[in-house]
């Protein structure tokens, strides 16, 4: 699981190579990448995912995300288990307002993020989610 999670720099453009280097020199287990108009983009190997309200948030593909398999996968499938998706802009501040946060992955999974920087995240919405991906294994990823 996600321990500490922490961003590069408002507004730089890191590579995914620079942002986990930038974890791991701080000591966190990964790092989120801001796109040039300092909105949340990713995380340096995964894709991000928040929860406020009981609703999924995700970057907008429009805001610079790898279009990943379990992202996708997880947008079709979502919404069927009676979730509601955004993908939307997210800035770093309205990120630190979310109830829970996670990183997606095709071969991590989903992995609930406890804390960036000071501010400790909710996992219970998460850890259902977990269960439910692994109940759908093979549900398609269209």
């Amino acid at each position: 699981a996600a321990g500490n999670t922490g961003w590069p720099g408002h507004g730089e453009n890191r590579a995914e190579m620079v942002a986990l280097q930038f974890a791991r020199n701080l000591q966190l287990d990964d790092s989120l990448l801001l796109n040039g108009q300092g909105n949340i983009c990713e995380a340096s190997s995964s894709n991000v995912f928040m929860i406020s309200n009981e609703i999924i948030y995700t970057p907008a593909l429009t805001e610079g995300p790898v279009a990943g398999t379990k992202r996708r996968q997880l947008l079709n499938l979502l919404p069927s288990h009676g979730f509601q998706v955004r993908e939307t802009q997210i800035t770093p501040a309205r990120l630190l307002e979310m109830d829970e946060v996670f990183l997606s992955g095709a071969i991590r999974g989903i992995i609930p993020v406890k804390s960036i920087d000071d501010r400790s995240f909710d996992t219970r919405i998460t850890e259902g989610l977990v269960r439910l991906l692994n109940a759908f294994p093979d549900e398609k990823i269209r």
